[in-house]
């Protein structure tokens, strides 16, 4: 058994699991309930971490693992102005809320 991931969070460390068990990956979470026992011990200890069975699938778990988290970067687009009205929108608003007309409209 070999660890190929420790988490922040409960949850990333089951998506990876996931992720890896969706590629054929033999894995297992461990330590996803250790939260509560930060404090008596060390917190780098109680961090969730996602196991392989198989070394031999190190590769490509790190390779999917790098893939998630890469995915994972979104890319910021910048805000707008709408042509209708002139009104400055923020970037993750697809339409004016002044006078909303959508953005595809104003470009």
């Amino acid at each position: 058994m070999k660890r190929v991931f420790t988490a922040d969070n409960i949850a990333l460390a089951w998506h990876v699991n996931n992720i890896l068990q969706s590629n054929s990956i033999k894995a297992e979470v461990r330590n996803d309930s250790l939260h509560s026992a930060q404090g008596g011990i060390p917190v780098t200890e109680c961090n969730p971490e996602v196991w392989i069975f198989n070394e031999a699938d190190e590769q490509l778990a790190a390779q999917l693992i790098e893939e998630q988290q890469n995915s994972n970067q979104t890319i910021q687009k910048p805000d707008w102005n709408c042509a209708k009205c002139g009104e400055q929108n923020f970037a993750q608003f697809e339409i004016c809320w002044n006078c909303q007309t959508a953005h595809s409209e104003t470009d």
